[in-house]
């Protein structure tokens, strides 16, 4: 085996261990493996670059800007509506309807993005319904891939073949050549899944009917619901700080949900409100990380629950915020507002685009589209 059939072994192997275990970024290994072929001897120069000029890479990120802007303006919200509204309950209707048109949007846009529209609707009727979750979700899924092949540009290696064919000098495939393959696809996997699906798919049960809605809320975004309560001290090494200094958000990823003091609670506290003695906490977060931050403060938390916090319990919960578009907020960070502030309640979760933050985003300015979980 030579030399370069061994580098060029070891480079593969390298790319596919960072791809998996995700340690950098998908964009930067791409780079790293196109400046590593070259100063190997493995490729020429102008080979490694050559890529950045074929037409499949413009094509490719053409379809991805496409299917960002049609997601994030906020159009197939009102394609999705009367669809899932129209189908109702029925399984047979639901599988039918909703392949047809995820199949029908990832001809022009990522499959993924396409079955990602449907996904939260679609398990909240299987949690309502009691529906199987696996008979709703793998038809979408399958869906959203077999609909790829409706156009020349939903599908990367129908974009690089066309590619191929063009540098051969032969004659390149139009938009729609492969429409009647593909539609042939997609029906015959969608009546594949309505007449073997319930045989061949897991009839795994959604939740029924009796989630409440905040659970539903606590479920989708897979929120910390547990809550613990302490008090600060006057040994404690939070007193004279402020809740920012303290770390809550960026390094614990803890929320200070509730802060009384002298009788007086309030929600969801200022950032630049200062700790002091006597004043009782209600922190929001996973256990381990709640302890670490009462470890690193000398804090003890409450082995039960105060009965000043038994009868306030009832009076808050989670609510799910959209910007939405012309929104006087758009373009400024919660920092800007002053959630907290001027609202009394407490951010958790941002959603912004595909990113979901858990942690610290108060400097991060808000988009039209984005969703921010707050609980107060």
């Amino acid at each position: 085996m030579s030399t370069e059939i061994i580098l060029t072994f070891a480079v593969l192997g390298i790319t596919i261990f960072l791809f998996v275990s995700e340690k950098l970024r998908v964009d930067v290994v791409a780079l790293c493996v196109m400046l590593a072929l070259p100063w190997l001897g493995l490729v020429e120069p102008r080979e490694a670059l050559a890529g950045l000029s074929s037409n499949a890479v413009f094509s490719i990120i053409g379809v991805m800007i496409l299917g960002y802007g049609v997601d994030r303006s906020g159009i197939m919200a009102k394609v999705t509506r009367p669809i899932l509204r129209i189908a109702g309950s029925s399984e047979r209707r639901l599988v039918s309807l909703v392949s047809a048109a995820v199949g029908g949007i990832s001809a022009f846009m990522q499959n993924i993005g396409a079955a990602a529209l449907f996904l939260p609707a679609l398990l909240r009727i299987a949690k309502r319904t009691g529906l199987p979750e696996s008979r709703l979700l793998m038809p979408v899924g399958f869906a959203a891939i077999l609909g790829g092949t409706l156009t020349m540009v939903a599908s990367g290696p129908l974009i690089i073949l066309n590619d191929i064919l063009r540098q051969g000098g032969q004659a390149s495939f139009g938009l729609f050549a492969v429409t009647p393959v593909g539609l042939t696809l997609l029906i015959a996997g969608i009546l594949y899944f309505l007449i073997l699906g319930p045989v061949v798919l897991p009839g795994r049960k959604g939740g029924g009917d009796e989630t409440s809605p905040q659970q539903e809320l606590i479920d989708t975004w897979n929120l910390a619901s547990q809550v613990t309560t302490t008090t600060v001290t006057d040994q404690s090494h939070l007193v004279g700080k402020t809740v920012e200094d303290a770390g809550l958000w960026a390094t614990y990823g803890v929320n200070l949900l509730l802060l009384r003091e002298s009788g007086d609670i309030q929600p969801a506290p200022w950032r630049q409100t200062r700790f002091a003695a006597g004043q009782d906490l209600v922190l929001l977060g996973p256990s381990d990380q709640v302890a670490r931050f009462a470890a690193d403060y000398g804090i003890e938390l409450d082995s039960e629950t105060p009965k000043w916090f038994e009868s306030f319990r009832g009076t808050g919960g989670f609510a799910e915020l959209v910007v939405v578009p012309r929104a006087p907020l758009a373009g400024k960070s919660i920092r800007d507002f002053g959630l907290r502030k001027t609202y009394s309640v407490e951010p958790i979760v941002l959603l912004a685009g595909a990113e979901r933050q858990p942690a610290d985003f108060s400097d991060k300015p808000l988009s039209v589209g984005d969703v921010l979980v707050v609980a107060g």
